[in-house]
């Protein structure tokens, strides 16, 4: 509600779609923050580099293609599905969580045969303070992307055996991100406890020098 998009957006991507008949099709995103807020950390969204207009990807070779270049968008205002597609695959939103797109546009890309990507900015998201984006990570985002994890390590179950390397190479990045770049901002006791979860159940995803990284950390924030 408090986002943009280019006035022939729906237009775009309704004739690429019935043209090319994707599953779905993606685009990138400009940044609008006209009340000047710090965009520190805030990635921008341009796939151009390695993704290409005119061509038609299956959806684990361009989410691939995304986590090889550390550039994987999960945001789903940049996603214009194929609701016959959306509704033969079940695929709906987890409840009760924040970061739920994480599942959802994975799963999305994964279960996809064929899709494009639009080589234009046709979103404009807009920072706002309070927002996901600009609040402060606590353990509350912790708790969702464990959730977040869990779910899709479900998931590898019912798929294929190349759509599980990628779950795994997904969960890498998103464990490994948070122990290194954001879970210094939690409490010790916080730090610690997200230490002890990762070192009994998910080291298989996190490099040992991240762990070693927070726990020192810890200590020194703590004296």
């Amino acid at each position: 509600s408090d986002d943009l998009i280019e006035p022939d957006t729906l237009e775009v991507c309704y004739k690429l779609c019935e043209k090319g008949k994707y599953d779905f099709v993606t685009f990138d995103y400009n940044i609008y923050n006209p009340d000047n807020i710090s965009t520190e950390g805030i990635m921008q969204c341009d796939r151009s580099h390695f993704l290409f207009a005119n061509v038609d990807y299956e959806g684990i070779e361009a989410l691939n293609l995304q986590l090889a270049k550390l550039s994987y968008t999960v945001l789903v205002q940049v996603l214009f599905i194929n609701s016959f597609f959306l509704s033969n695959i079940a695929l709906s939103f987890k409840a009760g969580i924040i970061h739920e797109d994480q599942i959802f546009t994975t799963l999305l890309y994964l279960k996809a045969k064929k899709m494009a990507y639009i080589e234009d900015k046709l979103f404009y998201r807009r920072i706002r303070p309070h927002s996901t984006m600009t609040t402060s990570f606590s353990w509350k985002n912790v708790q969702s992307y464990l959730i977040v994890t869990e779910e899709l390590i479900k998931e590898k179950k019912s798929l294929n055996n190349d759509a599980g390397i990628t779950i795994d190479i997904l969960l890498s990045q998103i464990l490994d991100s948070i122990i290194r770049w954001e879970a210094y901002k939690l409490s010790h006791e916080e730090r610690l406890s997200l230490i002890i979860i990762c070192l009994y159940r998910y080291m298989k995803y996190i490099k040992y020098n991240s762990i070693f990284y927070l726990f020192a950390k810890s200590i020194l924030k703590r004296k």
